[in-house]
Order: C-alpha cells, then sequence, then structure tokens
C-alpha cells in the first residue's frame, strides 16, 4: 500500500513539475505595451510651464527600460523639453516640461514615442 501512494505521489510530482515548464506569461513581457502619461490634459496659461511624466510598460503594466522621445504639433501653442532637473534611475520614467505659449484658447497636441508605442497629451490655453 505504502508502495502504491509513493508511487502516486511520484507520479502527481512529475506531471506538476511538466505543466509548470516556462513561464506562461513571458509573451506579454516582451516590448512595450503602452506609454503611461501623467497628465494627459493640460490646462495652463500662457507663460507657464507644466511638469509631465511618461512611464514605459509591457502588457502587464510593469515599468520598463525604453528611450522615449516628445514633440509637440503646434509649437507656437506649445514646446517640451525633457526636464533634467528629474531623473529617474530606472530606465522607464522620464520626465518633460510643457512650456505653453499661444494665447488664450489655442489646443495643441504633444505626442510621445518610444519602443514602437505613442501616446498624445493635450494642451489648451487659459
Amino acid at each position: 500500500m505504502k508502495r502504491l501512494f509513493l508511487g502516486a505521489v511520484m507520479a502527481a510530482g512529475i506531471c506538476m513539475g511538466a505543466a509548470c515548464k516556462g513561464d506562461p506569461t513571458a509573451a506579454t513581457r516582451e516590448g512595450t505595451g503602452m506609454l503611461s502619461l501623467t497628465p494627459t490634459d493640460i490646462l495652463a496659461d500662457p507663460g507657464t510651464a507644466v511638469a509631465l511624466v511618461v512611464v514605459a510598460r509591457d502588457a502587464q503594466l510593469n515599468p520598463i527600460q525604453a528611450t522615449v522621445t516628445a514633440s509637440s504639433a503646434n509649437t507656437a501653442v506649445a514646446t517640451i523639453e525633457p526636464d533634467t532637473s528629474r531623473i529617474f534611475p530606472d530606465g522607464a520614467t522620464y520626465a518633460f516640461l510643457v512650456h505653453v505659449v499661444g494665447v488664450s484658447g489655442d489646443s495643441t497636441h504633444i505626442a510621445f514615442s518610444g519602443a514602437s508605442v505613442q501616446a498624445n497629451a493635450t494642451v489648451t490655453v487659459n
């Protein structure tokens, strides 16, 4: 009886070991799934600078290393530059400064891209 029980336990262990082979979620962690922006909508007065943070994330929303670039659709309304006063060592988080230069009622989009994905923020001038 003891041998039969040990045989069943060993067979179950082998089956569980074979079932756990590899990582079933590995494919969802490859590449960038999205760029997370904070904030996504900016409402500001002319002449002000607004801080914006971008984080590259995989499909499971884990931060991943990626190079992020930004550009303004209309530099007469808002310009954008990296915020060199805020450095994040993780390689996934980037800070930018949006400089609002337009007049009241103007609006534009700031486009961010990195690792084959894009995201947009909207800038509206008070």
